[in-house]
């Protein structure tokens, strides 16, 4: 696990020791993004500039709810995009699509994601 101010990237071990050899990114990363206006997720992700492929889907994250959708910048992802339930921050937790390795972390991380 890497962090900076607003991004922790998760790495697989074996990943992480060739860790130059990913060109402008990271397979998994959670990130965080200002939610001034407290919106639901799917009406904030209608105020972003993501190139949308496909319909945004409502997903559940523990006791909120959240958004499923995929979208392309130079690779493909999906992200599941979640309020906080006390903060005026939106929550994205993306992954790389080309890269199957990483799909059932960021599943599980999707499915355990719970506020306390």
């Amino acid at each position: 696990v890497q962090a900076s101010d607003s991004v922790v990237s998760v790495w697989t071990a074996a990943d992480y020791e060739r860790i130059e050899e990913f060109v402008e990114g990271t397979p998994l990363f959670i990130s965080t993004e200002d939610n001034p206006d407290n919106l639901p997720a799917q009406e904030w992700l209608s105020t972003q500039s993501y190139l949308l492929e496909g319909e945004a889907v409502e997903q559940r994250l523990g006791n909120q709810q959240g958004v499923r959708f995929n979208w392309a910048g130079m690779w493909e992802f999906t992200s599941v995009a979640v309020p906080h339930p006390t903060r005026q921050t939106m929550i994205i937790i993306t992954w790389d699509s080309g890269i199957a390795a990483y799909e059932g972390l960021f599943e599980d991380i999707v499915a355990n994601l719970d506020f306390i």
